[in-house]
């Protein structure tokens, strides 16, 4: 026979079970959040770390290259067609050559100049001039983005 008194236990009972399953969740996801939470943290920093390293390194071999260039051969430059008949552009490109010998991992080396139009052309590149990928002196680079 069920009583008043029995069937308020039963009641608690339910519901302690409820309370048990909905503390244990609770206690699952606040789990969860504490190892999740650094986690994420550190691959944010090591995301961050590992883009600023690469970009330090790719400054500086750029400031390595950049110091084996003759500023007064690029000034002699003119960003045009009569570069072809400048010994300097030849000097240019040949020192372009051979670092790029030496850096084999680096597929193109370009020299560019901005125009009074704010166009960014090129000076010389380091691919031979009958390649397909090729660049006359002075051709406009349209994919720039504005700075």
């Amino acid at each position: 026979m069920i009583t008043p008194r029995s069937r308020q236990k039963n009641l608690l009972g339910r519901s302690s079970r409820r309370y048990a399953a909905l503390k244990r969740r609770l206690c699952y996801g606040i789990l969860f959040v504490i190892i999740l939470t650094p986690g994420l943290i550190h691959v944010v920093w090591a995301a961050r770390e590992s883009d600023r390293d690469r970009r330090s390194k790719l400054l500086q071999k750029t400031r390595l290259l950049a110091s084996a260039i003759n500023p007064a051969a690029v000034k002699s430059l003119k960003g045009t067609e009569e570069d072809l008949q400048n010994p300097e552009y030849h000097r240019l490109k040949l020192s372009f050559d051979i670092i790029r010998q030496a850096y084999p991992n680096l597929r193109f080396l370009y020299l560019v100049g901005k125009s009074n139009q704010d166009e960014i052309f090129f000076f010389l590149d380091n691919v031979p001039r009958d390649s397909p990928d090729g660049l006359s002196p002075g051709e406009v680079y349209h994919q720039a983005t504005p700075a």
